[in-house]
């Protein structure tokens, strides 16, 4: 049984808050691009969005080993294996009312993420992230843009019921 959902979906959700705790100023941290009416009305500003520029999966060779096991109080649980490795390049589009906002606002995400670049998602996995480059864009007269690029990878991994060994039999075990 495949644990995750979308490992993208489950990274933005993840990052959303920790932004909005660095930058309590932002009012909006979401998945997508913004519709233009969006930048011309007033108040929206500053917010960021998350957007998947690409991916590509990697085949973990070693995924027969666990990666980790949880145990109920009965003994049972399941023990977790690596699928695959899922790679995003990811862009982060900060929109901003003054330029002076979009430089502060853009430093902090990018200095944040360079220095905190493991995120722990809901499910206990973690996402790394991995500085590309930045471009700021002038946009319309009503906004500042600014467009952070990161490598971010996952693991994908699957779960299968166990029952937690407490003793071994001498008489059954393989020397």
């Amino acid at each position: 049984m495949n644990l995750q959902a979308d490992p993208f979906r489950s990274i933005c959700e993840a990052l959303a808050p920790a932004l909005q705790a660095k930058i309590p100023a932002l009012i909006i941290a979401q998945i997508g691009w913004p519709d233009s009416k969006f930048l011309e009305t007033e108040g929206n500003l500053p917010s960021v969005f998350f957007w998947e520029v690409s991916d590509v999966a990697r085949n973990v060779v070693s995924r027969i080993k666990p990666h980790k096991s949880t145990t109920n109080p009965d003994g049972s649980g399941y023990v977790f294996t690596e699928q695959s490795r899922v790679f995003y390049l990811m862009q982060i589009s900060l929109f901003t009312s003054t330029p002076e906002e979009r430089s502060t606002h853009g430093w902090t995400i990018m200095q944040h993420l360079i220095t905190n670049y493991r995120l722990t998602l809901a499910d206990g996995e973690t996402a790394t992230f991995k500085y590309k480059g930045k471009h700021d864009d002038e946009g319309e007269t009503n906004y500042y843009q600014r467009d952070l690029t990161f490598e971010v990878w996952t693991r994908v991994l699957d779960a299968k019921p166990a029952q937690k060994v407490s003793t071994l039999d001498p008489e059954t075990a393989i020397d």
